[in-house]
């Protein structure tokens, strides 16, 4: 059997080749409308498909060029010609959520014929093949409107493979699933995101406590429960180079940066040990005052002493994890970094500030250790759940990979 024309995964009971077709063979345009003007308005994003145009653009944009639009109809497909750099040639999708919804006259609207497969096409144009056939069409670049200068009869010229429209329902059936299962998921995940913030917020503001728990919480300084280290990598017990990333915690910055950016001799480093903890004083849009994380993954390895490290002392690790999860210690650290952010981008908070800072912490170890299993059971849940994002996109790319010629 020849392997050309052929994708390397093929459902069984399908084995001819592929047939090189033109886009106007499989499809027909489409364009008007019939003069309703209460459907939903919608506009293409490269990132998200159809969208509403209030939601996209906080506003209606079609103005007087309404009564041009395209009435398109459940099932059927545009081509928005327009560059991105989600989609330097220009994106096509699929009209699922509505049964019928106006559609910028610009858009190359159509819709399928019994050769082809509206969700197939779809499916086509996101893995990018036809870009090859679209970039030839491409002479003068964009347009001042932003608009690729590719006209109606040049894109339904564009040639494609397909396969029997059978083979083509099957693999938009199964990317079609991968999808919903990605988005399952992704739904799943922000939930479990919510309930955890939820969780913070109720647990650490004391509105909820566990059952046999009364007592106030008391208010202690941090350099109380905690012990500095300023323990030095001076003989290279360690040649593990860290950094700190917000979802990982302390990692080998090597395969974080895919790279190592700490200094090749990092004798004057701080030697850090499992179970410590370090604040990095480096602030972002997501984290204003910086990131605290625990060191988890490795039994030691070496920091930059622009960093401040601590091991916990009369507190709970697990809860301090927690603690420092939550943004409940913001606002004692933003106290006292009174001079602002320096100019390399660090926080100017001393470590004798920082130890200075207050803690509101249960009197019970108990509590603190019940506090701290429960928000690490949430964080494993978390993670499992991401892990499956993860693994659920793979599959998808790879199907998008294997499953087009």
């Amino acid at each position: 059997m020849s392997e050309e024309n052929q994708p390397k995964i093929r459902f069984k009971g399908f084995d001819d080749p592929w047939e090189q077709r033109k886009l106007g063979d499989v499809t027909e345009g489409i364009s008007g409308n019939d003069g309703r003007t209460n459907l939903p308005i919608l506009t293409i994003s490269a990132g998200h498909g159809w969208m509403d145009q209030k939601s996209r653009f906080s506003q209606v944009i079609a103005g007087k060029e309404l009564k041009n639009y395209t009435l398109l109809k459940r099932g059927q497909l545009s081509y928005n010609h327009g560059n991105s750099k989600l989609a330097k040639f220009g994106a096509v999708f699929e009209l699922h959520a509505y049964n019928e919804a106006l559609v910028p006259k610009v858009y190359h609207s159509f819709k399928v014929n019994n050769l082809s497969s509206g969700t197939f096409i779809d499916y086509l144009f996101s893995s990018k093949i036809p870009d090859q056939e679209l970039r030839k069409l491409v002479t003068s670049g964009a347009r001042m409107d932003g608009l690729l200068n590719i006209s109606k009869n040049a894109f339904f010229g564009i040639k494609l493979n397909f396969p029997v429209k059978d083979e083509q329902e099957k693999i938009g059936s199964l990317l079609s699933l991968a999808d919903n299962l990605i988005a399952a998921n992704q739904s799943k995940l922000e939930q479990l995101k919510k309930l955890k913030k939820l969780l913070m917020q109720k647990i650490f503001s004391q509105e909820w406590r566990f059952k046999g728990f009364n007592d106030p919480w008391e208010q202690r300084k941090l350099g109380d429960v905690v012990d500095k280290v300023t323990r030095k990598n001076k003989n290279l017990q360690s040649k593990l180079p860290l950094t700190i990333s917000a979802q990982f915690g302390l990692v080998d910055q090597r395969s974080f940066f895919s790279k190592q950016v700490a200094s090749k001799n990092m004798k004057n480093y701080f030697l850090v040990r499992k179970g410590e903890f370090a604040y990095n004083k480096s602030y972002s849009n997501d984290y204003p005052w910086g990131t605290i994380k625990r060191l988890d993954l490795y039994s030691e390895g070496a920091l930059s002493t622009l960093y401040i490290v601590f091991k916990p002392l009369k507190v709970v690790s697990d809860f301090l994890v927690a603690y420092y999860d939550s943004s409940f210690w913001y606002k004692e650290v933003s106290a006292k970094a009174t001079e602002g952010a320096r100019n390399h981008g660090l926080l100017n908070i001393s470590p004798q500030d920082f130890f200075d800072t207050k803690l509101i912490i249960p009197r019970s170890n108990f509590e603190q250790g019940k506090i701290g299993n429960l928000l690490k059971h949430t964080n494993k849940v978390i993670a499992a759940n991401q892990r499956r994002l993860d693994q659920l996109k793979k599959v998808k790319k790879y199907l998008m990979q294997n499953m087009f010629v």
